[in-house]
């Protein structure tokens, strides 16, 4: 097995609080089930469009809207959408802090303009990662293999070299696909569990 180089996390669900699930759930009638709401969340040409940065802001709102039948005014969609990362999960920053003295850190986001720039200065995180890569950016979104072979590129690394966490199944398929050593976690909990397995981090 090849030494581990770089660590590469996805940010909500991982180490981000991100509620924008939640929050769909409760505005649709009838209410759908958590497990709808994602696969539809997924499914989004509006979200896709948006987090591979080919809408604006206004546009996508107008996308958002009519493809899930809400009754918002633009704006004020565009200020709950943004509302709707929360802040770091507990021990984020602390797990960051334990590891960057041995490793190369990195995020890999689906994301958007809206939402990067507090992820990273709002948040903390351009301080406590050493790279950043956001998919309206790249312009290509998780799973697309393509993504996972240009962050592995930017980070002069092999794939092999890379541990990759993620709370969706279908992100980590994409990353094994293309050689990454990858993993579902369900926030923060979960990625130092399976770093100590991995002989990664210490127990503690």
């Amino acid at each position: 097995m090849a030494a581990t180089k770089a660590i590469l996390f996805d940010l909500g669900g991982v180490l981000i609080d991100f509620a924008g699930l939640r929050e769909i759930e409760a505005l649709l009638d009838p209410r759908p089930t958590p497990v709808e709401v994602r696969q539809r969340w997924i499914a989004s040409e509006a979200i896709r469009s948006f987090e591979r940065g080919e809408l604006s802001p206004a546009a996508f709102s107008e996308c958002f809207l009519a493809e899930w039948g809400l009754a918002f005014e633009a704006d004020a969609f565009l200020a709950l959408f943004r509302s709707w990362n929360r802040g770091p999960l507990e021990g984020a920053h602390d797990l960051l802090n334990r590891l960057r003295p041995h490793f190369t850190l990195a995020c890999l986001s689906n994301t958007n303009e809206i939402h990067w720039e507090d992820l990273l200065d709002g948040y903390g995180l351009r301080a406590a990662l050493d790279q950043h890569y956001a998919s309206h950016l790249l312009r290509m979104i998780k799973p697309d293999p393509q993504i996972y072979t240009s962050v592995a590129d930017r980070l002069n690394c092999a794939a092999a070299e890379i541990v990759f966490f993620d709370d969706g199944a279908e992100n980590v398929a994409g990353a094994l696909a293309t050689g990454m050593r990858a993993y579902r976690v369900e926030g923060v909990a979960d990625v130092r569990a399976k770093l100590i397995e991995l002989g990664l981090l210490a127990a503690t």
